[in-house]
């Protein structure tokens, strides 16, 4: 596989460009319908990624949503790593010498690396300074991708991932102030997550079919609650929710919207990039770009 312009140019531009990493799982919906290349629901799960994947390389795919215009372009697709590149217009109003306004188009962009290796199952979002935010191209991606995993009765979550030490330094930011904690908790696939998984809430999800379990804890009136690194009968929860598999929310005193841990996505950059060591080795290191985060 040679290194395409376009790639090589891609390469050269994430140099010291952190990015922030996010797991996405592949549900089953509660129907299914007859597809002729797969038998079941559970011949669809199994080959989840490989319809992912094909989604990606049909003709005409790019990236959508009602508002806005995106511009998507494939930059590569190879051994489970697939590159794009996301731009959407802006208009911008420019001012010449003579004090006259011009409306002009400004493209800003940023890369989106997914990895499809069935254990892995990750999203690289680049941090990009030109008015494009992670999070947001996270949501085009979901909505996007919804649409198309419909026909074949799967559902996608996106989730970013963080730090456990950084749940733990948002907890302390706003200790004697927390009245609630809220956790959404997605019953995964992914290995490496149901590892994690809290048994009662597997069993509730291979019970019922449940894609999400909500817990709430809330104290008593004017009360606040007491969470702390010892509260055991949490920490699953935490856990898997700072592996992509859920959300945490506080309900703090003073606030009138709830706090969201993920505010503090786990990051990854590569600080030093060399396009000398060839096409393997470009795919080796987009694997490892996806396979952990720090900051």
């Amino acid at each position: 596989m040679a290194i395409s312009p376009e790639l090589k140019a891609a390469l050269t531009h994430i140099q010291n460009k952190k990015f922030e990493i996010y797991t996405y799982e592949l549900l089953p919906g509660n129907s299914f319908t007859y597809i002729p290349e797969y038998k079941d629901k559970e011949d669809v799960l199994t080959n989840k990624n490989k319809i992912l994947k094909s989604i990606f390389t049909t003709r005409g795919f790019h990236f959508f949503r009602v508002k806005g215009t995106y511009q998507t372009t494939l930059l590569l697709n190879k051994q489970n790593i697939i590159i794009f590149r996301v731009a959407r217009r802006f208009e911008i109003t420019l001012i010449d010498r003579e004090a006259k306004e011009h409306r002009e188009d400004n493209w800003p962009y940023l890369l989106v690396i997914f990895n499809t290796d069935p254990k892995v199952q990750r999203i690289a979002i680049e941090l990009s300074p030109g008015g494009l935010q992670p999070k947001g191209i996270g949501g085009l991606i979901g909505e996007t991708l919804e649409k198309a995993l419909r026909h074949y009765g799967l559902r996608i979550y996106i989730n970013p991932l963080f730090l456990m030490s950084d749940f733990w330094k948002t907890v302390d930011e706003y200790k004697g102030k927390i009245r609630g904690i809220e956790f959404e908790i997605i019953s995964p696939n992914l290995p490496s997550v149901t590892r994690k998984m809290n048994a009662s809430i597997k069993e509730w999800a291979k019970d019922t079919g449940a894609h999400t379990t909500n817990l709430k804890l809330n104290a008593g009136r004017s009360d606040v609650l007491s969470i702390t690194e010892n509260s055991k009968s949490i920490y699953p929860l935490i856990e898997q929710a700072s592996v992509g598999a859920g959300q945490i929310r506080l309900h703090v005193k003073g606030y009138r919207k709830s706090i969201t841990v993920d505010r503090r996505v786990r990051t990854t950059s590569w600080e030093e990039l060399t396009l000398e060591g060839g096409p393997s080795d470009t795919i080796k290191a987009f694997k490892e770009l996806t396979r952990d985060g720090n900051v």
